[in-house]
């Protein structure tokens, strides 16, 4: 029997806060553009029209068209412009988009090197979500490709035009310039220098005024506190001009010359005629009391725990969390102390050997419950000797090569928080063993394809390290890929190894958090050789950390099928009981095959 004073704990409940900054404009608006607010309402919604209904105050706007598994930094970049419009609370979402736009950022630019408006528009993102860290190589980027007419082209090099001109601008007043720095003056002389007699503009020079680069420049003087009005040609002004275009049922025309109003040139309208501009709203994604981090737990014979994005306030609170995640039990004593994590999974502290944790590599002098977590930490809890054990880590420039290409491994320790090189050190690659030299590094060979875990054994001293996943391909070595929502990808063989998997599909169909849902598949070895089959999963991260195949984690799976033979597989998805994303998810199940 436990002590009275220890509890083993399965469950919790948490939460996460949004901390907002919405601007409320004035009622009015709404109803000044009700006709116009109906007519976007009654369109197929994209981000244009649902930042333009955000702008008038409008609520319970549709978002399922917004897909955060996309990997196009413009489509993510206005993706988050219009979560921030709505003030969504799905920070999981936001910050998969904003993952895009991090890793589109080469450390002075985002995206394209040769294009501009995909900074305008990324920057304007990253502001409306408060992540401005690099804003100071991107504003430089930009200003150093501002033509000499004051004007911006949405390509390095290309001519001016209105509409990326008033796009840098309103990114711009997103950082330290203002409407009296030297590079808005310029930029503000180049668009009413483009101004047309009717007191619209064009998108280029000395061409025909429309109702969209008419808009763009409304908002970005709006940006500027500039009234619009009072841009007068032969008495008209850009807010007339644009207002000449609306029609009956709400609409706004591109042209004076069309005969129907323009969805997309209703949405920028509505936004510029009700005095807004880009960004339509600020909020921030760094919560109150619950932050996202990752956790990784070292047992003394394996790893216990590998988690990402879990809830938590502090570092004993997530082990509590990460029980569900990760199904093992865990003891935590009250001593005189305060509380202290005795137990994970059946591992009992013992003597000098005991669970202790690092933050980001280093180890906080505080207790687990005491420690305050931030966004983006992260946390590794392993067992040993508190006479001082060190966290290793294992580095590689890829994470595939091909058969017998050698390819060098870095093996490093940290201490202190300090990232040091670790000499002499065993590196497992299976049942292969390896050594680092004097400088850390250790070049490897592997002549078997599939996929290879390769980490930093164990010992008295050192902590095993995180395990990486190695594809090594060949051409006699083939794959069958199962895409978890839709299709089986099954190609012809080429070779003597050759297997096929029973369905064209596997859908688990509509779960709820604490479901689960499994389908059995048949892999059949149709070669002339034995196999050995293992498996990978990649896509949605729902797949990646809670799909079991028979019964035990998909990382851990293996099977080898002889020739003519077949086995049958469980593939079964848990949703955690916390899991609080909706909507369909996609993922792929790999099978590797290699001859035996």
């Amino acid at each position: 029997m436990k002590n009275p004073s220890q509890k083993i704990f399965k469950e919790l409940k948490k939460r996460i806060i949004l901390i907002l900054t919405l601007i409320i404009l004035p009622v009015f608006i709404l109803a000044n553009h009700s006709n116009t607010v109906s007519f976007l309402k009654n369109q197929n919604q994209n981000s244009w029209i649902t930042q333009a209904l955000s702008a008038v105050n409008e609520n319970n706007l549709d978002l399922s068209y917004i897909d955060e598994n996309t990997t196009e930094l413009m489509t993510a970049s206005k993706y988050i412009l219009a979560l921030s419009a709505v003030n969504n609370p799905d920070i999981s979402k936001i910050n998969k988009l904003l993952d895009i736009i991090n890793d589109n950022f080469d450390g002075n630019q985002l995206g394209s090197d040769e294009q501009l408006n995909d900074d305008f528009w990324g920057m304007l993102a990253l502001s409306s979500i408060k992540q401005t860290e690099n804003f100071t190589s991107i504003k430089n980027f930009i200003l150093n490709n501002q033509n000499s007419d004051g004007g911006w082209s949405w390509a390095i090099s290309g001519n001016s035009d209105t509409n990326d001109t008033a796009a840098a601008i309103m990114a711009l007043l997103e950082t330290d310039l203002n409407k009296d720095s030297s590079e808005i003056i310029n930029a503000l002389d180049y668009l009413q220098d483009a101004q047309n007699d009717d007191g619209g503009f064009p998108y280029i020079k000395d061409s025909q005024s429309d109702g969209s680069s008419t808009a763009w420049v409304i908002s970005a003087l709006n940006k500027a506190n500039i009234n619009p009005e009072t841009w007068e040609i032969n008495s008209n002004n850009p807010i007339s001009f644009l207002e000449s275009l609306e029609q009956s049922d709400g609409s706004y025309l591109w042209l004076a010359s069309d005969q129907s109003g323009n969805i997309l040139t209703t949405a920028y309208a509505l936004i510029a005629v009700s005095g807004n501009s880009y960004p339509i709203n600020h909020i921030d994604i760094a919560s109150s009391d619950i932050v996202l981090v990752d956790l990784r737990i070292e047992g003394p014979e394996d790893t216990i725990c590998l988690a990402k994005d879990l809830e938590a306030t502090n570092v004993l609170e997530l082990i509590e969390i990460a029980a569900q995640v990760c199904n093992y039990e865990y003891i935590i004593e009250n001593t005189t102390y305060g509380p202290y994590l005795s137990s994970i999974a059946g591992v009992d502290a013992d003597g000098m050997d005991g669970w202790q944790y690092w933050v980001n590599w280093e180890m906080p002098g505080l207790g687990a419950s005491d420690f305050q977590l931030k966004n983006g930490d992260e946390i590794l809890w392993a067992y040993g000797s508190a006479l001082g054990i060190k966290p290793t880590k294992i580095i590689s420039d890829h994470l595939s090569y091909e058969l017998d290409e050698e390819f060098e491994l870095t093996v490093k320790y940290f201490e202190s928080g300090q990232e040091n090189i670790l000499a002499n050190k065993e590196i497992r690659i299976g049942t292969d063993l390896y050594t680092s030299d004097s400088s850390g590094k250790v070049k490897i060979t592997i002549d078997a394809p599939g996929i290879h875990q390769i980490y930093v054994s164990r010992d008295d001293s050192y902590i095993r390290s995180d395990k990486l996943h190695i594809s090594i391909s060949s051409d006699d070595h083939i794959s069958q890929s199962v895409n978890l929502s839709t299709n089986i990808i099954n190609s012809t063989p080429p070779d003597q190894i050759s297997f096929s998997v029973s369905q064209s599909n596997i859908d688990f169909g509509d779960l709820n958090p604490g479901d689960n849902s499994y389908e059995n598949i048949t892999l059949t070895n149709t070669g002339n050789t034995n196999m050995y089959i293992e498996s990978n999963i990649t896509g949605n991260n729902l797949f990646i950390d809670s799909t079991s195949l028979n019964d035990i984690f998909w990382l851990d799976f293996s099977t080898q099928i002889n020739v003519s033979n077949s086995d049958n597989i469980k593939v079964q998805l848990d949703i955690p009981q916390d899991y609080n994303s909706s909507g369909l998810k996609d993922g792929e199940l790999i099978f590797w095959a290699t001859a035996q």
